[in-house]
């Protein structure tokens, strides 16, 4: 827990493009709960709208929810980038904290990076449970420092529940129904970004992020969790 009136986390993400025009994109998340601070836009558009194409398996309302909270939270970056095509090269500076990370990529992989905050921490109740991870969020990982992320904070998680009272699932028996889940909500966020005739860079960063909760589940049903088991041959033997 943060300490009293602590400052909020920051992600800052600077962009150069190659005609030498800049974007600075800043993501601030509460200190305690990593939820993304940020007012819904007013007024809002359309397409933000709970109803707009809304996930098919969203639990919430649009009595008590008039707004899909994530697509809310996404206005300036689709604002900002809906112009930007997925393979266009652009310098991304990264910066929070004391870590700060620089890179030549693709329109499409800055943004995933950078969408992936507005993911996890915009209030979706599906997406929260990838939260946690923003704790640790690392610009650009790979897919496998992805699944390495995953697995650590899913049994994290199920050690506070077992703390709690509940059952845990310490085989890992629900976390392909979790990727699933994450799966159905990127499509369709895509399907509601789709309509808004804009560039294919912000599409694609989503359909980045579907990639990766697909790898998550794959890699779980084919075992791929196996192949990293050596590196933990220390914790199979007793200490002395």
């Amino acid at each position: 827990m943060a300490a009293p009136n602590a400052e909020p986390l920051v992600f800052s993400y600077k962009f150069k493009f190659p005609d030498k025009s800049k974007a600075q994109m800043d993501v601030k998340l509460d200190p305690d709960t990593l939820a993304v601070i940020e007012k819904d836009p007013d007024p809002a558009p359309e397409w933000t709208r709970l109803e707009y194409r809304q996930c098919p398996n969203c639990p919430l309302n649009a009595k008590d929810n008039p707004l899909c909270p994530v697509a809310a939270k996404l206005t300036g970056v689709v604002a900002r980038f809906k112009d930007s095509v997925s393979f266009s090269k652009v310098e991304v500076q990264v910066t929070s904290g004391q870590r700060h990370v620089r890179k030549i990529a693709s329109v499409a992989d800055a943004l995933t990076s950078l969408m992936g905050i507005y993911m996890a921490g915009g209030g979706c109740p599906i997406l929260d449970r990838l939260r946690p991870m923003l704790l640790t969020h690392m610009p650009f990982a790979s897919g496998l420092e992805t699944f390495y992320r995953s697995l650590s904070t899913y049994l994290l998680g199920q050690h506070f529940v077992a703390v709690a009272g509940g059952t845990p699932d310490w085989n890992f028996g629900k976390l392909g129904e979790s990727s699933d889940a994450i799966q159905d909500v990127n499509q369709a966020f895509c399907r509601r970004l789709q309509g808004l005739g804009i560039a294919d860079g912000v599409l694609n960063a989503i359909s980045h992020l579907d990639c990766f909760a697909m790898l998550v589940g794959r890699q779980l049903r084919d075992r791929q969790i196996d192949k990293i088991r050596s590196l933990f041959s220390a914790y199979l033997k007793p200490l002395k």
